[in-house]
């Protein structure tokens, strides 16, 4: 395989408006079943046979298969997890249509490399650029361009592979009904093949941020952000310093889109980009690091004293996510006029419990996803919350976030699924009003009924 910089160069000079590859360049030798024994069955796939074979495996031994993310440490036994990490090749580039075709193990920092030769960047701006575009369909994820912060809105189609065996093509226009289930269908549809990204050209940005009350967020979001078109990506950091500030200061950052060549985009400073991944790092070690941390981040990242500008594509490569075996996650979707509530019953929850946050991280998103497992609501605050995970704390993990969630709920918001949620059918009703139709897609599209969630065990209850 070129590097990206020589085929780039080659492809320039030549004139040509596509690439692709063919199937010999991205085939390999068959993967090696695991032994019926084995308490836990991976299949790490680099090839559309080897999914085949995983697929096959499965259906032969009757068992159910899963795709694999990473996030759940410890794998239940019997079940077939699809690692597709090696999954990650390009098929076309095709300049003209400014998409390209990858497979779906590919993270958005692969493809914000292969593309950033010729001047492009993805249209989705992802929260986390070393996150695999399965991982982001299966779960909906969004990012941080306020007015596009859906992956539905920068891909244009996916190419599926159904347990039958069955590649069948999904897109909004020509198959609308499929397309809905299988983003943020937490892969209960079948395993994504190819997956055609949308681009747009590289822009320079300018970096904005102000030290706020969380109070007066919702306002400022309103006021500054909402139907803004020249922002390309927004979201606040909110202290999680234990004392009287603990979840009451925020600031936000903004980057607007600056009316000046990508030549002229002066980098982000050096000083402040290691900075903000060290600090994350070692105020992990416990408050007093917290507090240190918060303090600097004020008076360091929470203003423009280093006014800085930077590439639409750096942005995007400087976000990346830690370590999650050691961290859970969880992400809150709250109604823009419950947001100071919802972080009022988050703090006293918080205080309560004597629970500490590595960071919280808050986005806005004007509009409902178009995914049939969706809160169907407009203006929304997406809430993520990070913490450390440990073996011996994992139960007051679950009891914290499942408290948690019903306070989501009866501030009329919802929450991501994950594998410390605990739901009965009436919660999963009030996250899911379309869970039905979401169920019939599931035995139209999986018709072997073998394909669960890790990410969201309480999903595979309704099935």
């Amino acid at each position: 395989m070129f590097k990206v910089k020589i085929w780039g160069i080659a492809v320039l000079a030549l004139g040509i408006t596509s690439l692709a590859f063919a199937a010999a360049d991205i085939a390999s030798a068959p993967v090696t079943e695991p032994a019926l024994s084995s308490s836990t069955f991976v299949f790490n796939a680099r090839n559309v046979p080897d999914i085949v074979q995983a697929l096959n495996f499965a259906q032969k031994n009757h068992k159910n298969l899963t795709i694999e993310d990473g996030q759940v440490a410890v794998k239940a036994p019997g079940v077939v997890y699809l690692d597709l990490q090696g999954f990650d090749q390009m098929v076309s580039l095709q300049l003209q249509r400014q998409s390209i075709v990858v497979q779906a193990g590919m993270t958005w920092g692969q493809v914000q490399r292969l593309v950033a030769p010729f001047g492009l960047t993805p249209q989705f701006m992802p929260a986390q650029a070393n996150e695999a575009i399965v991982e982001t369909i299966n779960s909906n994820r969004p990012g941080l361009t306020p007015s596009s912060p859906w992956v539905s809105e920068g891909l244009t189609s996916i190419r599926l592979l159904q347990s039958d065996g069955k590649i069948v093509n999904a897109s909004q226009e020509k198959t609308p009904e499929l397309w809905q289930g299988l983003i943020g269908g937490q892969g209960l549809l079948g395993v994504p093949l190819d997956v055609e990204v949308s681009l747009v050209k590289n822009q320079n940005l300018l970096r904005h941020a102000k030290l706020m009350s969380y109070r007066d967020y919702p306002a400022y979001i309103q006021d500054q952000v909402q139907g803004n078109s020249d922002i390309s990506a927004s979201f606040a950091r909110v202290d999680v310093a234990p004392g009287k500030d603990f979840l009451n200061q925020l600031y936000v950052v903004s980057y607007w889109v600056k009316n000046k060549s990508l030549a002229e985009a002066v980098q982000v400073h050096p000083i402040r980009n290691d900075l903000t991944h060290s600090l994350y790092q070692w105020s992990a070690q416990g408050d007093d690091e917290k507090s240190l941390r918060w303090q600097m981040e004020k008076g360091f990242l929470a203003n423009d004293l280093l006014h800085s500008s930077l590439t639409r594509s750096d942005l995007l490569m400087r976000q990346t996510k830690a370590n999650r075996a050691a961290q859970t996650q969880a992400l809150y979707y709250i109604p823009a006029d419950q947001f100071v509530a919802f972080m009022d019953d988050l703090r006293a929850l918080s205080i309560e419990q004597k629970r500490s946050f590595n960071q919280v991280t808050v986005r806005f998103l004007p509009k409902p996803s178009q995914s049939i497992l969706a809160l169907q609501k407009q203006a929304l605050f997406a809430t993520t919350l990070t913490f450390q995970s440990k073996a011996d704390t994992a139960d007051n993990d679950a009891i914290f976030l499942n408290r948690l969630n019903s306070i989501a709920l009866n501030r009329q918001g919802g929450f991501a699924l994950n594998a410390n949620t605990l739901t009965d059918s009436a919660q999963m009703q009030a996250l899911y009003p379309r869970l039905a139709e979401f169920l019939k897609l599931k035995s139209q599209y999986d018709t072997e009924n073998m394909l669960i969630s890790a990410q969201a065990p309480t999903l595979n209850r309704e099935v």
